[in-house]
């Protein structure tokens, strides 16, 4: 006896999630209405209501996790034009979950490696107006951001973008090489004494970075 296959799209298979619920929920409402307990019937709805809207969006997640992967695998292969469309395909698309905005980073990081620094601004600009400042992802977005400025020669941006940073997460994992894209900048915009002031809180702050050598290079060029 042949088998035949029956092939159901994602959309279906959520909408008869969704169908389900709702007659599951209606079911109790029912059931409690006829007992009298009203107030019982509608926390229940609600509870239910939270619960069905807290998995679709960790599905939602899922899904855009498993999708961004695959964009990441055309970064690898240094695959950028695709990249550029495939993401803000993505974005779109997947508007509203934590793996959309990571996806904007990545957008702001490719036009950045692209040669373009008006389009990586826009991204980056766009995302820091629209999200928490305590965010992390928004620190990155601010470094895109000083990043961007610096490609164009906007020095002196720069240094007050890369100082935010540091000033965002002092004692984070960005500060220390934040601190020093803000010297470095400073040299470049002709300000020696906060090349000096950023290079001195590198070494006496992050006494074990990587980064103090070159610190150290730049206090010596100030004349500490």
């Amino acid at each position: 006896m042949k088998t035949i296959k029956i092939h159901t799209s994602k959309k279906k298979i959520k909408e008869d999630e969704l169908a389900a619920f709702l007659a599951n929920a209606e079911e109790w409402v029912k059931q409690y209405w006829r007992y009298g307990v009203y107030v019982v019937s509608g926390i229940i709805a609600i509870v239910l209501i939270i619960l069905f809207i807290s998995y679709s969006k960790k599905s939602a997640e899922y899904d855009a996790g498993y999708e961004l992967s695959k964009i990441k695998q055309l970064l690898n292969a240094s695959n950028y034009e695709q990249s550029i469309e495939e993401l803000n395909k993505f974005i779109k698309k997947f508007r509203g979950t934590n793996t959309a905005k990571e996806a904007q980073l990545y957008l702001g990081k490719v036009y950045l490696i692209q040669g373009l620094p008006d389009s990586a601004a826009t991204i980056f600009q766009n995302f820091i107006q629209h999200n928490s400042k305590k965010s992390l992802l928004t620190i990155a977005a601010t470094n895109g951001l000083a990043t961007a400025k610096e490609s164009k020669k906007m020095f002196d941006e720069a240094y007050n973008l890369y100082m935010q940073v540091y000033q965002m997460s002092p004692l984070g994992v960005m500060a220390p090489q934040a601190l020093y894209d803000a010297a470095r900048v400073a040299l470049l915009a002709n300000h020696p004494e906060k090349a000096k002031n950023a290079a001195l809180k590198l070494v006496y702050q992050f006494p074990n970075s990587s980064l103090k050598a070159q610190a150290e290079e730049i206090l010596q060029r100030t004349g500490k």
